[in-house]
């Protein structure tokens, strides 16, 4: 589908993941051979006209893994403050005809067909659409352009739950069969998990 920018959420510190800071699981190579965020980016690739990802700073390690790839980097300064404030920054820097489709840098399993069933919702219906696997939501969203100047003010650690609440009338909540919409990459042992 035209018009659609794909963000792609990069900028935490993966304390879980490893609580040393030495190792970027970002990085991390799963079974395949792709590292998780290359993994992540190549998944949307195919569903969007332009992939940006967002870092808390240049990162020459994450820039050269993506150097094969088309992607622009923007950098959130108040990451640490929580996922709503850099989905706000990376809003605010980035242009969308259609809508931006946000998924996180360490949710490398999300199916080709779960992102065209999101899209084809979008092209539908609009607004919000948001994937759930078994009941619990998942990315990627979908969020309409025409939620620009709501979604460049989140200021939440949690994320933009607020703008699902205010604009439920317009959001959507698509069941899947994808256990990868989920599944992020927590745990070292995450990175080969088998996915029912």
């Amino acid at each position: 589908m035209s018009g659609l920018t794909g963000l792609v959420l990069a900028a935490g510190r993966g304390t879980r993941f490893d609580p040393s800071g030495q190792h970027n699981k970002l990085l991390a190579t799963l079974p395949n051979g792709q590292s998780v965020l290359k993994r992540a980016c190549l998944a949307l690739a195919p569903h969007v006209e332009q992939i940006v990802v967002v870092l808390r700073a240049p990162c020459e390690r994450i820039q050269t893994e993506l150097a094969d790839l088309d992607v622009t980097f923007v950098y959130s300064c108040q990451a640490d403050l929580g996922l709503g404030y850099s989905l706000a920054q990376s809003i605010a820097q980035t242009q969308a005809t259609k809508g931006w489709l946000v998924t996180l840098g360490d949710l490398p399993f999300i199916s080709a067909a779960s992102y065209q069933q999101v899209i084809a919702a979008f092209e539908q219906n609009g607004g919000i659409v948001r994937p759930s696997y078994q009941g619990q939501i998942g990315h990627p969203v979908l969020f309409a352009a025409e939620l620009k100047a709501d979604l460049q003010q989140v200021e939440h650690a949690d994320g933009p739950k607020h703008i699902f609440r205010h604009y439920s009338h317009l959001s959507q909540t698509l069941a899947v069969s994808d256990a990868g919409v989920c599944a992020d990459i927590d745990y070292p042992e995450h990175l080969t998990r088998p996915l029912i």
